[in-house]
């Protein structure tokens, strides 16, 4: 039991106020340091120290004093007024040696552990005290001397003589307790009061005899002489006894003071403590709760200052949260003043309590100065410390932050009690300020949450075990257009659609009886208007604290949207195949066309003179334009080729395809031209002005359906300043403008916002890609025009579209000749490449016809062959790109190796412009695109042979 707390600190009080009284030259600190006994534990009463640190205090004590029977003298010093003692007082309160030895036996316990006390009268000036070592107590014989000295001191301070004690049986001797009989002299007060007594009986017994003996008026005297006597031995008892009570009841008075004292710090600490918890309970806010934390220290207890330094999120440094007792100047230094803790050769004491999770008590600031850094002894300085206790605040096992507090209201000395006191505050600050923050984050994550519900896209909710609703955010009335009062108390399956509901109850008892969450289940709901939404359902269990299943939580959403995406998206890789597919066989069809044209035109040359002959042939040469026109209006919209911009008149291109317009439409449907004959010309691409006339009649078509009228018209149109027109901000400038409208049934408002979006229609499945106003829309964009609708229900639709005027090249068209050109002739060797016999022909004998030399090859192979043995008389190779075996490209490359002047022109059905550019770099002389024209051929022919000569 060595390191068991046993004995009280007072006993050991008396032996540092003996040295200050007695052995002045022996250091109690030393004598503290050597026993292991910090000076506030010594001067806290309700601290205990071990047997270990009693012998260590001994042994230290006896050599330095040079008096080994020092515990002896300590006993009699404990009742000696110049004790500081406890003991002391309390003897103080007894009227005798007897009463006093009987109390001791019953407050030894507040003084030591160790052992038992029983105290036993044997008469007025002898008692018996035995003492007896609780087991397991090893006893050092010193402690049996101080008992010795003790038992003479509280003797003496009655009698002002040590008595006799007989010590026969020791503990120390193999005795199995030590008794001590005490003898002492009677006391002053005692014997006078025996006097009394005695005299009395003695004079009613004398009085008895004299009254038969002697006459009456002697035994009256007598009578008077022996009541005088025994009034006056009452009297001297009578003051001795009240000298003795008044000592005893000042002595009480003192004890009840200090009594009391302690009562009210221990009520003002455990009403504390009672508050701390009180207030937990009822202040959420952490900085509320700090404030009241420190207003309650403040009032409770006897501290001067105190504060309360938090740790930061990063637990970094420490930082001053709250405190009481300092000065405007003091709080703003605190406020500047942090602790880092991320330091560890550090030793400043708030970092070493925080960290080590210790606390730490001083008397005197300046005993631990050569231990801190400059700025840790400024702050104590510049706060005027002298002394403090800290103790760290902790939390399930994890320092928070540090409570420190300095100088007392009374001046006396920190204490251990102080330490033990705020070691059992802390903890519950640290409680209270984390069950604060706790609720703080539960309230943020609620009020996360309910941000999150209330501006999530998705339905989220809440069902019990049965389907009803209990929660819904408000993204239900956005998705299906109920109001949240509606759904509530309403079963989910009544908002899905009959075919689903087998599937989705299965789902549901999935979820309720197997626990499992779902995910990404896809199901029908119907809306407010009992229209179709496509909703995706994910929910997992509702469970309570018992982890038993409640309903189900999840989210609901809206993919409708993404479901016409994928629709639209699969339409869209059906038009890009239909693209590939133009592609693939553009080059095969031209190769057809140019051909016929071929063909033809030799026909024509043949038949001047025949004009019926002339006639039929020159309308094959047109319907080969226009099939040339139809694939390239083929490639226009599936983005194969890019377009090409001259200068139009938007009337001629009207009046061109208005022949085609009437045969799109239905005949009980009339197509009706405006045109105002001096319109502008414009730049723009033929094809794709006639794609936006094609696209927005057969759009005005199905709005009309079986009857009505559709009004093409086209104007000049001017705006002097910028213009604000449905939305669009038009610049000042000169414009030409078509108009298409119809008697149709009009367009809502809503629609009218969509109309020009990729594969939005209202058509229904089979009847419209979606495609038709975006491709309008697209093509009016890139001829930098502008295009806006007007439209009510019932009243039809017109679309306006703007293209900009070219104003100043009207007189330059005008001026240009009617009369056709005269074709280029030649005498050079050209060597013709194809896989196509009958474009060799074809082209071999137009090409003959205005005087040039022709070779063919058939491939790329038999073209090197020719070329190597005869390039020194060939000016020009016309080769197809596209060819089985070496290819166009390959075959230009080799013919380059050869001859790097050598002169090709290239030539394809079908080809992107990054190729034909492509072929350029490389090294061709030009490109033209099949199926062309002899006047084009031939103009190509010269402008590469001339250039280069």
């Amino acid at each position: 039991m060595e390191n068991i707390p046993l004995y009280n600190s007072s006993l050991l009080v008396t032996y540092i106020d003996l040295l200050k009284e007695r052995y002045p030259r022996v250091n109690p600190d030393n004598l503290l340091e050597y026993a292991e006994i910090a000076p506030h534990e010594l001067e806290d009463h309700g601290h205990w120290f071990t047997q270990k640190q009693i012998n260590m205090f001994h042994e230290f004590l006896a050599k330095s004093t040079g008096n080994p029977h020092i515990a002896r003298e300590a006993g009699r010093f404990v009742v000696e007024s110049k004790s500081s003692s406890l003991l002391r007082q309390y003897t103080a309160a007894f009227v005798s040696p007897s009463v006093a030895y009987w109390m001791l036996g019953k407050i030894s316990s507040t003084l030591s552990r160790h052992v038992s006390v029983a105290a036993k009268h044997i008469k007025a000036n002898k008692t018996l005290i035995t003492v007896t070592p609780k087991e397991g107590v090893n006893e050092r014989p010193f402690q049996c001397e101080n008992r010795i000295g003790l038992f003479e001191g509280l003797t003496k301070f009655f009698t002002n003589k040590y008595p006799v004690i007989e010590h026969n049986e020791c503990i120390h001797k193999g005795a199995s307790s030590c008794k001590y009989i005490v003898s002492w002299e009677t006391t002053p007060t005692m014997i006078w009061k025996s006097i009394a007594s005695y005299v009395s009986v003695l004079s009613i017994i004398v009085l008895l005899v004299l009254l038969f003996l002697m006459p009456f008026q002697s035994w009256f005297t007598y009578l008077l002489l022996f009541a005088l006597i025994s009034t006056i031995s009452f009297l001297v008892s009578e003051k001795l006894a009240k000298r003795d009570l008044n000592r005893s009841v000042e002595s009480q008075q003192n004890i009840g003071d200090q009594l009391m004292k302690q009562f009210d710090i221990r009520y003002n600490e455990l009403t504390l403590v009672k508050e701390i918890g009180e207030a937990a309970s009822s202040i959420l806010d952490p900085q509320k709760l700090l404030n009241f934390i420190t207003d309650a220290l403040q009032k409770r207890l006897q501290f001067n200052r105190g504060m309360i330094m938090l740790a930061d999120q990063k637990k970094t440094k420490l930082v001053y949260t709250t405190g009481y007792g300092y000065t405007k100047e003091e709080e703003t230094l605190l406020g500047k003043t942090d602790f880092t803790l991320n330091n560890p050769e550090s030793e400043g004491i708030f970092y070493l309590v925080y960290r080590d999770m210790k606390p730490f008590l001083t008397n005197n600031t300046a005993d631990i100065k050569n231990r801190l850094s400059e700025k840790s002894v400024k702050f104590m300085k510049e706060l005027g410390v002298k002394s403090f206790i800290c103790v760290p605040i902790i939390y399930e096992g994890k320092a928070e932050g540090i409570l420190a507090v300095d100088g007392t209201k009374s001046k006396n000395p920190l204490t251990q009690s102080d330490l033990s006191l705020l070691m059992g505050i802390a903890p519950q600050i640290g409680i209270s300020l984390n069950n604060a923050l706790a609720h703080k984050k539960l309230k943020e994550s609620e009020e996360r949450f309910r941000n999150l519900s209330n501006n999530s896209p998705d339905i989220i909710y809440q069902l019990n075990k049965y389907g009803t609703f209990i929660y819904t955010n408000a993204a239900w009335k956005d998705v299906l257009g109920h109001n949240i009062n509606d759904v509530l108390n309403k079963k989910i399956i009544d908002f899905i659609q009959e075919n689903d509901h087998a599937e989705f109850s299965k789902i549901f008892e999935k979820i309720i009886l197997d626990k499992e969450t779902v995910r990404d289940q896809n199901f029908i709901m119907l809306n407010k208007n009992g229209l179709s939404r496509h909703i995706t359902f994910t929910g997992a269990p509702d469970l309570d604290s018992e982890g038993k299943v409640i309903g189900v939580v999840g989210t609901l959403k809206d993919i409708t949207k993404l479901r016409t995406m994928e629709a639209q998206l699969l339409q869209a890789s059906k038009l890009e195949a239909i693209g590939t597919l133009t592609g693939g066989i553009a080059h095969d069809f031209n190769n057809i066309i140019q051909a016929i044209m071929g063909y033809n035109q030799l026909m024509l040359s043949e038949k001047r003179g025949n004009e019926m002959g002339t006639l039929y042939l020159s309308h094959i040469d047109e319907l080969t334009q226009r099939s040339s026109q139809l694939v390239r209006q083929l490639l226009l919209f599936s983005r194969k080729v890019e377009p090409l911009s001259r200068i139009i008149n938007i009337n001629t291109e009207i009046k061109n395809m208005h022949n085609l317009l009437v045969k799109s439409i239905p005949k009980m449907i009339a197509i009706k031209t405006e045109f105002d004959e001096d319109i502008s010309p414009i730049n723009a691409d033929p094809t794709q002005i006639g794609q936006i006339i094609m696209n927005l009649v057969i759009n005005a078509r199905d709005a009309i359906g079986e009857s009505g009228r559709i009004t093409i018209n086209t104007s000049n149109f001017s705006l002097q300043r910028n213009t604000t027109i449905s939305g669009l901000n038009i610049p000042a400038d000169n414009y030409v403008k078509l108009t298409v409208s119809d008697t149709g049934f009009g367009i809502d408002k809503e629609i009218m916002q969509h109309i020009f979006e990729p594969f939005f229609t209202t058509k229904e499945v089979g009847k419209g890609t979606g495609l038709g106003l975006s491709v309008v829309y697209g093509v009016v964009k890139s001829h930098n025009g502008f295009i806006y609708c007007e439209s009510e229900p019932g009243k039809g639709t017109t679309f306006h579209i703007l293209f900009p005027a070219l104003t100043n090249v009207r007189l330059q068209e005008a001026a240009e000749s009617p009369h056709p050109r005269q074709l280029p002739k030649g005498t050079e060797t050209i060597l013709l490449v194809d896989d196509e016999k009958s474009i060799l022909e074809t082209c071999r004998d137009t090409l003959s016809l205005y005087g040039y030399k022709i070779l063919s090859a058939e491939n790329g192979e038999q073209a090197l062959e020719i070329y190597q043995s005869q390039k020194e008389e060939i000016h020009l190779i016309i080769l197809d790109l596209i060819m089985p075996g070496k290819g166009g490209k390959k075959c230009l490359s080799d013919l380059l190796a050869i001859n790097p002047l050598v002169k090709v022109l290239m030539t394809s059905g079908y080809s992107t412009p990054q190729q034909i550019e492509g072929l350029i770099k490389e090294g061709a002389a030009g490109f033209i695109n099949k199926p062309y024209r002899a006047d084009d051929l031939l103009s190509n022919i010269r402008k590469i042979i001339d250039g280069a000569s």
